[in-house]
């Protein structure tokens, strides 16, 4: 809504003059209503009928002084009035000071041109004179009460000043919070864990806490996960082996801002209680603290606590941790939904690079199978016309041993252009490496380590026995190859339903029941450039080899609508995860397996 025009009152009898300060606020008519008298008679007339907003007063009129159109030194005048004379005088200026102008201006054409300059400026004290004459009329009514009541109206002193504190405390807490997000907006290229150490760092300061803490929770609120924590903050997240996760009901207190999806707090922790944990040595001791819950949604996705602060918490912490814990986590989703999109446009590049090289390996191996039939077929005519000459059945033998593996390699590169011949059986997927795994690793390094743990809970699956025996070869075979000496390789299976939210993150893959091999080996890991690569035909980190052992492996999962995908880094390992669609169907036995080359 527009603020309303300042009625100004100007009393001058010299035309000149007046005709000057009305040109000066003709500019600011939309904040001036300019009235214009020429004596005290005029003026007071006007005055009777409204109070100005403004007085601007000629000190000497025709009919008498302008100070008389105030009630007098003992009195205050109801409006701010401004003196002018046409000649500088002290004791003027003295008299007018005395009766309460706010300004005293000697009458020249520069100084009526910034009469609007000079009024703002009355205006403004003005105010704040009413200001300080309303603080001083409520302070004295605060003393008459207090001399007649001082022990009531003390208290209530002390609480208006608590009030006041905190109100204050309040406003400065909130610029804190709202500097902390707009640093953390600014944060566009730091990591997630980064976004919430810094996070972290204010909520410890802006509750005045020395530690604190912030955990993810999984999807269905089972699992705390800790994502930043300061000094002394990680006990209730050390009680079991992981020292970053642990099952939500083992958290006692901690719990409780799951459960009862609110803040908790708790101002004595050291009083006894059926949900108190315990705190290790040489951690200190936790004297108070407060947890509060983050929903989106209807979903809990974290948790934030805080202790130690040296009073007790109340509603006050707890509204400023939830809205930068809020504040925080709208920025990491939008951060993830951007890592998201990135990932997920690499993915599909790679997905489509892949799908290219397969159709034009799977053309050229399909030329060169038939090529190798002829080739084949002339080989035994002549040795079956020439059977009696020497040199026609070595070489005839050499070069059938040739066409052999140049066959294998071709059948590979069928199998990743998804091209090969499948036999597909449903069987249990626990029960084919049962069978596969021991005898494949007679060709493994007698030093390394082969673990298995297969879940029970892994029903049926729909492939061709002697590939995915193929794929198990290979796989293990490298992930040999990358341990140096020593080492461990470890075959996990589990049942797994894929939600669209972790589908989505990884093109080719289907919502879904899946059962899902994983094979993790501790060996030198590889850079992301070759984690890339992986798949792709012909390439490989080894200075001898064809490089189409992982390139077959990624067309025999395609072929079996399954998805595979590679996490690795330098110095780690590699962890290859393999998914595959469960069936409930009755089942074969598994054959022996047969060693298939890489």
């Amino acid at each position: 809504m527009d603020e309303k025009p300042v009625d100004i009152l100007v009393v001058e009898d010299e035309a000149g003059h007046a005709e000057l300060i009305c040109r000066a606020f003709r500019s600011r008519s939309e904040r001036f209503n300019l009235t214009v008298a020429r004596d005290l008679r005029q003026a007071r007339r006007h005055l009777a009928a409204a109070v100005p907003g403004l007085l601007i007063v000629d000190y000497r009129l025709p009919d008498g002084m302008g100070l008389e159109l105030l009630p007098g030194q003992n009195k205050p005048a109801s409006f701010p009035f401004i003196i002018m004379t046409g000649h500088g005088d002290e004791q003027v200026a003295v008299e007018a000071m005395k009766a309460g102008a706010m300004d005293y201006v000697v009458k020249s054409a520069e100084r009526l041109h910034e009469m609007p300059h000079i009024a703002e400026r009355a205006l403004r004290e003005w105010k704040l004179r009413l200001d300080k004459i309303q603080a001083e009329e409520a302070l004295q009514k605060a003393n008459i009460e207090l001399e007649r009541q001082v022990a009531r109206r003390t208290a209530h002193l002390e609480n208006e000043i608590k009030e006041r504190k905190r109100a204050e405390e309040a406003l400065r807490l909130n610029e804190s919070r709202l500097e902390a997000l707009l640093r953390l907006s600014e944060m566009d290229q730091a990591t997630q864990q980064e976004l919430a150490d810094f996070a972290l760092e204010a909520a410890i300061g802006l509750t005045k806490s020395k530690m604190g803490y912030i955990a993810f929770l999984n999807a269905d609120e089972t699992i705390l996960s800790l994502l930043s924590s300061s000094k002394g903050a990680r006990p209730p997240l050390e009680i079991g082996d992981n020292p970053t996760e642990e099952p939500v009901e083992k958290t006692g207190l901690w719990e409780e801002a799951v459960r009862q999806r609110k803040a908790v707090i708790t101002n004595d922790y050291q009083a006894a209680g059926p949900l108190k944990l315990g705190y290790p040595v040489g951690q200190g001791s936790l004297i108070r603290h407060m947890h509060v819950p983050v929903i989106d949604g209807q979903r809990i996705v974290a948790v934030a606590g805080v202790g130690n602060k040296d009073t007790g918490y109340d509603e006050s912490d707890v509204r400023q941790l939830t809205l930068l814990m809020q504040g925080m986590w709208r920025l990491i989703q939008c951060k993830r939904a951007d890592d998201d999109q990135k990932r997920f446009e690499a993915q599909l590049q790679q997905i489509r690079k892949l799908e290219t090289i397969a159709t034009l390996s799977g053309g050229i191996a399909h030329e060169f199978n038939n090529a190798l039939t002829v080739v084949a077929g002339q080989v035994e005519l002549l040795q079956m016309n020439l059977a009696d000459h020497k040199n026609v059945k070595k070489f005839g033998q050499a070069t059938q041993q040739s066409i052999q593996r140049l066959c294998s390699l071709t059948n590979q590169l069928l199998a990743y252009a998804g091209r090969g011949k499948y036999r597909p059986e449903i069987l249990k997927l626990n029960d084919l490496l049962k069978s596969a795994v021991p005898i494949l690793m007679h060709d493994l390094n007698p030093d390394i380590r082969v673990e298995t743990d297969l879940s029970s809970d892994v029903s049926s699956i729909k492939v061709d026995v002697t590939q995915w025996q193929m794929i198990i070869s290979a796989i293990l075979k490298n992930a040999s190859e990358a341990i140096d000496r020593t080492g461990h390789i470890r075959i996990r299976t589990r049942a797994e339903k894929i939600e669209q939210a972790f589908a989505s993150r990884h093109p080719g893959l289907k919502p879904g029941r899946y059962a899902r091999l994983t094979i993790e080996d501790d060996g030198k890991g590889m850079d992301e450039e070759t984690r890339k690569k992986i798949f792709e035909p012909f390439f490989s980190t080894k200075f001898q080899g064809r490089g189409l052992g992982m390139a077959a492996v990624y067309g025999i999962v395609k072929n079996h609508d399954g998805y595979i995908y590679v996490d690795s880094k330098p110095g780690q390992g590699t962890l290859i995860h393999i998914f595959l669609p469960l069936v409930e169907k009755e089942t074969k036995e598994v054959p022996p397996p047969v060693r298939v080359g890489t």
